[in-house]
């Protein structure tokens, strides 16, 4: 399994599971941290007829899915609940950023309220920090990066980006190092454009 830290222990219970999953009882537990791509594709494999897929867009479902088991699991209940969905269709349904998260949170139980449910544990201060980080403009960045986007020192910013990475919204990507995943940048960006001012929601630049 993924090694990410923080994420890998906590685990969610949403009260309604998304249509085409099996049965688990009256909530579904999920685990947020990420796979790595081999385990990514080797678990789509298991629950998908990957016959007359290519290697392509497996591993393209698994990038676009941010390699989150859950999020992997719902495309693959929605491509099986879709008789007439073939694996480029679903290929071409995750790669509209806009709709992204939208695809992998059917009926309000999925990704997005899986990110919301961390999020709404964060204090407001950590909250605001955590939405202008979707103005980084590559997935990894550093503490001083941070800094530039948010205003704090150094300290108190390395403090907040290792509370979100306890809370599974970041990933730890080396010494004085983080990463923003795609689909949780998603998640950053809609969270700034519905909370923060229009002032806030131009790039400040960063990376």
């Amino acid at each position: 399994m993924g090694s990410g830290r923080g994420a890998s222990q906590e685990v969610l219970r949403l009260p309604n599971r998304p249509p085409g999953l099996p049965p688990t009882g009256r909530a579904l537990r999920i685990g947020l941290a990420p796979f790595t791509a081999e385990e990514s594709a080797a678990f789509l494999r298991t629950i998908v007829d990957a016959e007359g897929c290519s290697t392509q867009e497996i591993d393209a479902v698994s990038r676009l899915c941010g390699h989150l088991p859950l999020a992997l699991q719902i495309a693959a209940a929605r491509l099986d609940g879709r008789s007439g969905w073939s694996m480029t269709r679903l290929v071409e349904e995750l790669s509209d950023s806009d709709r992204r998260l939208a695809v992998l949170t059917p009926d309000g139980a999925g990704v997005e309220a899986a990110f919301m449910m961390s999020y709404q544990q964060l204090p407001e201060p950590t909250r605001t920090v955590f939405r202008r980080l979707a103005h980084t403009t590559t997935a990894s960045f550093t503490i001083a990066t941070a800094t530039a986007l948010t205003q704090l020192g150094p300290h108190d910013a390395e403090q907040v980006l290792e509370e979100l990475v306890d809370l599974g919204l970041l990933q730890p990507g080396g010494p004085e190092q983080y990463r923003l995943d795609d689909l949780i940048r998603l998640f950053a960006t809609a969270r700034l454009r519905a909370e923060e001012p229009p002032t806030e929601r131009t790039t400040r630049g960063g990376g």
